[in-house]
């Protein structure tokens, strides 16, 4: 390991366990993985074949035996040249693109499957005093989780990009029910009320309210200073809520249902939308700011970014799909200052009149550690 700068980090790959195959002119197969849909929810794989077309069939089968738990990668190494002798610079500087490394002397509790990696990406960094290498990676697949096998597979890391510990993104990309199950990046999705009402479709996390004066949700992952991000939250079909309120929370450093922090949503009969910045520590509320959310009707869909930095906490909301607002709406000093939970959680006013269920939606959703600036 003292070959290798630390801290290191990993990310959890999505799963297969459906496989769609087409043949370039012909029929195409399919192969399903009942075990793992059930854990993870549906993730599914599709390609097109232009030769071989006869292995449709062993492809499909292939994904769907060997990629059916989330495979921890290890997506970046960097190696300081400055640190090693001559022989092993030389060592470090001739591996190439495709080359298989394994790691040896690791830690206890270091992932198996990250220990044998083959090599998709390089990149240098030359300095007076410094001489990095970076290896971008993939993990090579076996049959089980901790196998090395005999294949990889290209996945997604990438240099300066968001592969950074503990970071939290889900795109809802798969189709399953009683929950939300697993993100993207491997955190699994908790239940704040009926797991029952929530979904996904492939595309959004859909809360399915089947009664009104009750609440519903999911949290997911713990985390301190972040940055929360919902590309995109609505109802399905649009409909103006009647009779009174809905209310959805978009929420960090979550302990309890009566303690975290929130920016909160308000759905009103009269098609506006209004968005409150809050602290909630066993029911007591304080309130940081409120606006109304300029040009969103309670049929259109909103965007929400927020921050917890330390005691600040600052947000916005904005349409769906125009250009973030340059600067935090919302603000204020808050005391709960420790690690906590992100999600959303959805309430309602029980005089609501619209017929149930009345479905809400989210996606596009981030929170990503901010790290502590040195001094």
């Amino acid at each position: 390991m003292s070959w290798i700068r630390i801290p290191l980090t990993f990310r959890t790959d999505s799963p297969i366990n459906a496989a769609q195959i087409s043949v370039a002119g012909g029929t195409s197969a399919t192969s399903t993985n009942a075990a793992s849909q059930t854990e993870y929810g549906v993730y599914t794989s599709t390609a097109t074949l232009v030769s071989n077309t006869t292995d449709a069939a062993n492809y499909a089968s292939w994904l769907t035996t060997y990629y059916t738990g989330g495979r921890v990668r290890c997506p970046v190494l960097t190696i300081d040249l400055v640190q090693r002798p001559d022989a092993d610079r030389a060592v470090v500087l001739a591996r190439q693109i495709g080359d298989r490394i394994t790691i040896t002397q690791v830690p206890p509790g270091f992932p198996v499957e990250a220990q044998n990696l083959v090599i998709e990406g390089i990149h240098h960094t030359s300095g007076v005093l410094e001489r990095l290498v970076v290896w971008t990676t993939s993990p090579m697949i076996g049959a089980t989780n901790g196998a090395s096998g005999p294949w990889f597979r290209l996945g997604s890391s990438a240099l300066g990009g968001s592969d950074g510990p503990n970071l939290i993104a889900d795109a809802f990309g798969r189709v399953g029910s009683n929950g939300w199950h697993r993100s993207d990046t491997g955190q699994v999705w908790s239940p704040t009320g009926d797991a029952s009402a929530l979904s996904t479709d492939g595309t959004i996390g859909a809360v399915s309210l089947a009664a009104y004066g009750v609440g519903y949700g999911a949290v997911i992952g713990s985390q301190t200073d972040t940055d929360i991000r919902f590309g995109k939250i609505f109802n399905v079909p649009a409909a103006v809520p009647l009779g009174g309120n809905i209310y959805l929370d978009v929420v960090g450093r979550y302990l309890a249902p009566d303690t975290f922090i929130g920016l909160e949503l308000q759905y009103a009969p009269t098609n506006v939308v209004t968005a409150t910045l809050f602290t909630r520590v066993a029911g007591a509320t304080t309130v940081h700011g409120s606006m109304t959310v300029a040009g969103l009707a309670t049929t259109g869909s909103g965007a929400v970014h927020m921050q917890m930095m330390g005691s600040t906490v600052r947000a916005k909301a904005w349409i769906s799909g125009t250009p973030e607002p340059s600067t935090w709406a919302l603000s204020g000093t808050t005391t709960l200052t420790g690690a906590g939970a992100v999600g959303a959680l959805i309430g309602s006013d029980a005089t609501l009149t619209n017929p149930l269920p009345y479905v809400w939606a989210v996606g596009s959703f981030t929170a990503s550690p901010i790290p502590a600036l040195p001094f």
